[in-house]
């Protein structure tokens, strides 16, 4: 990177000098130009640098031996999610990791058995932005290998998450960690089942998974819904939902928007953790 920005200065003084000789307005354009342009790879360093010096320092008592607990992560293969279950087989839980597609499963399997041994979840844990491995070492001969098991789901597929549901409820997941989210940009598309793909993906099919969970005799002691600060810009019409069959989430005047469209799919999530609240008395929420 700061290779990049030295030759871009190189650049701006060769400009800056050849400017002296040529066409005045034209090489104060380019000079201009270059300005400009040397900006975004500056400012992308200097977040990096503070985000490193401001990283949040984790409580010891947050970090605690997760041995015997099922966790079972949506969209547990990339992003929030992959380095979720990186870190819950660091604490030794045993992690149910849905995934829409093969490619991401073999991925996270080859991670996995690393991950999943007391000498691979110590390395881990030691590269670890949050340096687990100095907080939480479990001992070897207490602590066995993570269990990591990895099942085919869609979530904007209600057929897909009824099988899914079936065989999880098998393992009795103690936590549901909601990870999944996806913006889709074009308003005409659809899922499988003819929802809105934004509201399917994010929403529904969480709901038919936990609905699902607890018809089968496994509902969870805690579940965990990522959620976004968009959601408060979210607009919920519950008759155009009704009305539309959930191709739409209500009539909000002007051109689509797509973020503003996922922002309505995440205020379904709140939605959802208050009814939960209401109906699953037992079970923590957050």
């Amino acid at each position: 990177m700061r290779t990049i920005n030295f030759w871009w200065i190189a650049q701006l003084q060769f400009y800056s000098i050849s400017s002296l000789r040529g066409d005045p307005m034209a090489s104060v354009k380019k000079v201009a130009a270059l300005f400009f342009a040397i900006q975004p790879p500056i400012i992308f360093a200097s977040s990096k640098v503070y985000r490193e010096q401001h990283r949040p320092d984790l409580p010891l008592h947050t970090v605690k031996d997760l041995s015997g607990c099922v966790v079972l992560c949506t969209e547990g293969t990339s992003g929030i999610g992959k380095a979720t279950v990186e870190i819950l087989c660091v604490l030794g839980a045993d992690v149910i990791v849905a995934s829409r597609n093969r490619e991401d499963e073999c991925k996270v399997r080859t991670k996995s058995e690393t991950t999943t041994t007391f000498a691979g979840r110590r390395a881990l844990g030691a590269n670890n932005k949050y340096h687990l491995a100095h907080r939480f070492v479990p001992h070897p001969a207490s602590h066995p290998a993570s269990l990591l098991t990895l099942l085919q789901l869609d979530l904007s597929d209600m057929r897909s998450v009824q099988r899914f549901s079936s065989s999880a409820a098998a393992r009795k997941p103690s936590v549901v960690l909601s990870c999944a989210a996806e913006i889709f940009t074009d308003p005409e598309s659809r899922s499988v089942d003819g929802y809105d793909p934004t509201f399917a993906t994010s929403a529904l099919g969480l709901q038919a998974l936990l609905q699902g969970l607890d018809e089968g005799g496994a509902r969870p002691s805690k579940v965990v819904i990522i959620a976004s600060k968009l959601e408060s810009q979210g607009y919920i019409d519950t008759e155009v939902v009704r009305l539309s069959v959930g191709t739409k989430l209500n009539n909000r005047e002007g051109k689509f928007n797509a973020v503003k469209n996922y922002g309505d799919a995440k205020l379904c999530n709140q939605l959802l953790a208050t009814e939960l609240a209401e109906r699953w008395k037992d079970t923590t929420r957050s």
